[in-house]
Formats: structure tokens, sequence, C-alpha cells
């Protein structure tokens, strides 16, 4: 199990460093005594450039420093992570690295800031948490914080601390530096993502055994069971949730067709209620068709399907609903796509599944005076199994009593909250 700082009040460094407050475009700071204010740099008039000093701290080049991050937030295996040029992916609630090149020495009169939004995100917001601003050797009110770990005459090791409680998706990053009484901006062209954190005891997600953490966020394949209570039979499926363009996808999906404002990606239960919505077509267009016709022209039987791979990228390409799931292929691509985001999660099958159509909790059959079924009202019925899936988490909305595994279900059956 890594490591992670605490929330937000501990010092990272060795002594206790201003605390910047952010109000328009100037970091305040807010520690006793002190006179001390960052601005940070406004865009000048078109075409305006206001030429830098030569001795100016300039940031030459960035290194999200892929490997290292990737083995202490155990992300290493996303194919973001192993591209040519790789994103970098991490969890959030716990340190990374990340290295400036610069054309000089950093010294006691050099200030930087780190700007960090929420990729797409119109208009970031501080109160929101779509955009951070962290001054560097300081700590921030929304739970981020960075500090020097080393420097070099052309180099700055950064660790940054990331809040538990984030949100979840795609970054970019900016410095802002100012040397003596000269601001400038540093955009970063390449984003990064952040993740639940299963490993950190303060996520709402945290799972406490190593084995567990291993089967239902790490584990890339297993076992979804179909059949009869009588003739149980395991079918295999590969989850692929570090392959091309999965993570991508799944939050594509949030994005458009669940429409999730990137406030609420911060919090697990929202998240794990929009995918359950997402991964089905009805009214939204989401991920998958689902069809018990047994005549699967123009599409895919779902007993073809093997893993989620397939029906994510293809999805992901076309931005069409892929023809045809049923509840054991709906519940695999949920299960990838929970994993995917640091959601543990699991597959979990009932046999002899009652399905109530009317929330009176029993199954209702209704007979006419010569005791036959009458088809027209008796709409409940009890499946020979159904697969739905269970997401892991706290409960702060219900109370400590609830937290564990929370049930979820993609497929397509009755409304929730009228979606």
């Amino acid at each position: 199990m890594t490591n992670s700082f605490p929330n937000i009040g501990v010092w990272l460094s060795p002594s206790p460093s201003p605390l910047y407050g952010l109000e328009g475009n100037t970091i305040h700071s807010e520690s006793p005594g002190q006179e001390e204010t960052f601005v940070l740099p406004k865009p000048g008039a078109e075409g305006e450039e206001t030429p830098l000093k030569p001795n100016f701290l300039r940031i030459l080049s960035w290194d999200f420093q892929v490997e290292r991050n990737g083995r202490s937030h155990f992300t290493s295996r996303y194919d973001l992570m192993s591209q040519k040029e790789p994103s970098l992916v991490i969890r959030r609630g716990q340190y990374f690295t990340i290295t400036l090149k610069t054309n000089r020495k950093m010294t006691e009169e050099d200030k930087l800031s780190l700007i960090f939004t929420v990729a797409g995100c119109k208009q970031p917001s501080y109160g929101e948490g779509t955009q951070i601003g962290v001054a560097v050797d300081g700590i921030n009110f929304a739970g981020w914080c960075a500090m020097i770990e080393s420097s070099t005459e052309n180099s700055i090791n950064i660790n940054v601390f990331s809040s538990v409680k984030s949100i979840v998706g795609e970054w970019t990053m900016e410095v802002d530096a100012r040397s003596g009484q000269q601001d400038n901006n540093f955009p970063c062209n390449k984003s990064f993502y952040i993740l639940f954190n299963p490993w950190c005891s303060d996520d709402e997600v945290y799972v406490e055994g190593k084995d567990e953490r291993n089967e239902y966020i790490l584990n890339e394949t297993g076992l979804i069971w179909r059949g009869t209570s009588n003739c149980m039979r395991p079918c295999s499926w590969n989850f692929a949730q570090f392959e091309e363009n999965i993570l991508q996808c799944i939050l594509y999906v949030l994005k458009n067709v669940c429409r999730m404002s990137p406030s609420n990606m911060s919090d697990a239960v929202k998240v794990s209620r929009a995918i359950s919505a997402g991964i089905n077509s009805p009214d939204d267009a989401g991920v998958l068709v689902g069809n018990w016709t047994g005549e699967y022209e123009g599409g895919t039987s779902p007993t073809k399907w093997g893993g989620s791979e397939l029906i994510l990228q293809e999805y992901f390409k076309n931005k069409k609903p892929v023809k045809f799931g049923q509840c054991w292929v709906f519940s695999g691509v949920v299960t990838t796509a929970c994993r995917a985001l640091g959601l543990p999660c699991r597959s979990v099958t009932n046999f002899s599944s009652a399905h109530d159509t009317h929330n009176s909790l029993t199954i209702d059959y209704f007979f006419d005076d010569e005791g036959s079924v009458m088809e027209n009202l008796s709409s409940d019925s009890i499946w020979n199994f159904h697969v739905w899936n269970e997401v892991w988490m706290t409960r702060e909305d219900l109370g400590e009593e609830y937290n564990g595994w929370q049930a979820i279900d993609a497929t397509p059956q009755e409304e929730s909250d009228g979606k």
C-alpha cells in the first residue's frame, strides 16, 4: 500500500509555509504577520507581448515522471502511460512528482504557482473545484498543495498532493512564474488524468485489503455466471480496463451521454449511477443496445461477446450504440467502466431472479374467473438469472451503516428517478 499525505492542514515542508487564498487573479498570503501577494499573469491585449528579462526563470519543458508515478499510483498498465508520448494517469489523495526543466537555477526571489484546470471546462471555477491554484511550497484551501522535492542548475522536482475530493477526469496544467516584478505563464501542452483512489484511506472508495484491491480494481479478467440455479455456467470475460481508449471512452460517456457536470465527477455515488445509465442505449444513445428477441441481424449476438474492449472501442470510434447486449454483457462493461475510473466493482449473478415491475416487492399474477392468467396484467416474472453490479464506497449521504457494496444495474428495465 502506498503512502499518501494527509488532508489539508498538515504541512509538507519542514516548517509551515504561507496559506494562499485565490481571489480573482491574485494569490494572497493568509499567514499571520506576513504581507505577500503573488499576482498571477493576466493576458495582455491582442498582439501585445511583454519581453521577458534575460534572467527571467523560464520553464523549458515538462516531465510527468510517468514511470515513477505509475508505480506508486498503480496505473502503469494504462495504455495512456505506455504510448510513445505518454499521458500521466494518477489517483487522487496521493502525491505525484513532476519535473520542470528551466533555463537557470531557481532562487529565493522566484515564485511558482501551479494552475490545474479540468480539461474542456467552459467556465472553470475555484469554487466548484474545476480550477485549482497551488503555490509551490504553500497550501491551498481546496486541499491541494505542492513542495519542491529537489532542484539542480536546470531542473525542479515538485511533489504535488491532490485533494482526496478531486474531480475525476482529464486535467490540464500550467505554471505561473514570478521573478522580481515580472510575471509570465507557461502552459503545458499535455493533459493528465485523475482517478478515484482505493489505496487512500481518506477516499470514499478506499478498500483495506490488498487482495481485494487486486481483484476489484486491477484484475483484467474474470468469470460472469449464467445458466439456471440447477445448472450454473461460468462465462469468462476480459474487462480490459487498461486498454487503448477505454478510459477516454468512459469519460466521454459520462460527459456527453450522461451529461454529468464536472463538479459532480468527484462523487463516487453520482459517477456510479451515471455509469449504470450511460452503458445502455434507451433515451440517451448509450453504449449498448439490449436485445432479447433471439434475432441479431445487423449486430452481434450477446453470447458472442467475450469482453468489453471491442464494445467500448467501437462505441468510442463511432459514437453510436453497439448491437447487442443482455444482462451479463451490460454488467461486464459496467465492471470495466468502474475499474477504469478507480471504482472497486464486481459482477453479481442472481439465479431465479424476480423482476418486479410495480415496486410492490412481490411477484404478482392476476387470474380471471376461470383461473387463467391475465397476461395483460401479469407483467412481473422470474428470470433464470440476472446479472448486475456492485460498487464499493462509503455513503456519507446515508450514514456509515450503509457503507460497503452498493448495487447498480445497467440492464434497461424500469426507470430510476425518471431516467
